[in-house]
């Protein structure tokens, strides 16, 4: 279920913000931006296009690079409470459910039992799931990963979890609602003049369908755990320099053509000979000038592959954690972009189950350290490699 771009913009009518996005290739060919992005202009080989669900995708080679325009801000809560008789998704869409504790849909019911519109039922279990814990900590048994403990018995947990109770919760009372994953948050670099977005800035929210609107995000995770919550980046002092250099080495380099980059210098050769005429020492000066613009991009050149080779791709604990999704995609199981670390698990319980301790075990740490605020350490990146180790090896028994 899409909803067109032009849509969006008869409709969200505050200040527009254009994001200039380089992004890095992923497993999945989707396109990031503020929601919603009312266009994206690409600057590279890449033609956008929105699929069925509305997300952005596109095809072409190379890393995307392109310019996204959104809204600034989203219609207000008071323009959210007006009711209206726009478009809505059918029931067959954004209302399914699997069989559920009857509990779920009479807390859903009691959590919402004051509010009047679709907006204050939506901010009510919101609110409500405020008043929970954040915890990177996985379960101590699969019975304890069920939704019905997650709400009324652990009542704390990561993202994911909030996330999939919001939309279980409305889609309880009739409210149309789907889980997002993408990216929440980042760090600015001073040295380029840019936002850094990594794949520790991996989050999961909820939007909720507005007739006159359509989807609006609400966030259900606690606080003060959407952007901090992810931090295991590499901090080495050098690490936001050797960032800029990459990127600018990547704007002023990489992403230009053979005939960009004739053009830049053919540019450069014409302003020297335009001062030529006012200067008669300027054949010393090219000769100079060359040479100092041959050894800066030499500089850059070493400077960027220096810097890719010094820093890690992923950290140690992502790393086995992708061999683990490896491991479970040889061994026959279904593990796609959209396959969470929880629901590996339940896929590695239901076909291999003798290699789901030693899985489990995997996860858990590897979520410590994706949702956490320290790095693993060494005993405890061995043990999830002795894990991973043991789990590969049942699972091709």
């Amino acid at each position: 279920f899409s909803t067109p771009p032009s849509w969006y913009t008869e409709r969200w009518s505050s200040e527009v913000l254009e994001q200039k996005i380089f992004a890095a290739p992923l497993d999945v060919r989707v396109l990031f931006a503020l929601h919603p992005a009312f266009g994206i202009v690409p600057e590279n080989r890449i033609q956008p296009l929105y699929d069925n669900a509305g997300d952005l995708i596109y095809w072409g080679s190379g890393a995307p690079v392109y310019t996204a325009y959104s809204p600034a801000d989203p219609p207000s809560e008071d323009e959210l409470r007006v009711p209206t008789r726009g478009y809505t998704p059918s029931n067959q869409h954004y209302l399914q459910l699997p069989e559920l504790d009857e509990r779920i849909r009479l807390l859903a019911d009691s959590i919402t039992a004051s509010a009047d519109n679709r907006f204050d039922r939506a901010a009510a279990i919101r609110d409500w799931l405020h008043t929970f814990d954040y915890t990177r900590l996985l379960p101590l048994s699969s019975a304890e990963t069920s939704l019905e403990h997650f709400l009324f018995e652990r009542k704390a947990g990561h993202c994911e979890y909030f996330s999939t109770a919001m939309v279980v919760l409305l889609r309880s009372i009739g409210i149309h609602a789907r889980n997002v994953n993408g990216f929440l948050g980042g760090e600015w670099n001073r040295v380029g003049n840019y936002l850094v977005v990594t794949q520790n800035e991996a989050h999961s929210w909820v939007e909720v369908w507005f007739p006159e609107y359509g989807w609006v995000a609400f966030d259900p995770t606690p606080s003060g755990t959407g952007q901090s919550e992810i931090r295991t980046s590499w901090y080495w002092p050098g690490r936001i320099f050797l960032d800029g250099l990459e990127h600018r080495w990547s704007q002023w380099i990489l992403n230009y053509s053979v005939d960009e980059q004739a053009g830049i210098f053919a540019s450069f050769r014409g302003s020297r000979q335009a001062r030529e005429i006012q200067d008669n020492t300027a054949a010393d000066h090219d000769n100079q000038d060359y040479r100092s613009l041959v050894l800066l991009v030499l500089l850059l050149a070493s400077g960027y592959y220096w810097a890719r080779s010094v820093r890690p791709r992923f950290t140690p604990a992502t790393t086995i954690y992708l061999r683990l999704r490896s491991a479970s995609s040889k061994a026959g199981l279904e593990v796609g972009p959209g396959t969470t670390p929880l629901a590996l698990v339940e896929r590695i319980r239901s076909k291999k189950s003798t290699a789901v301790r030693p899985a489990e075990r995997v996860v858990n740490l590897y979520l410590r350290a994706r949702y956490g605020k320290e790095d693993l350490d060494q005993s405890e990146l061995h043990e999830m490699n002795e894990a991973f180790g043991i789990a590969s090896k049942r699972m091709e028994a």
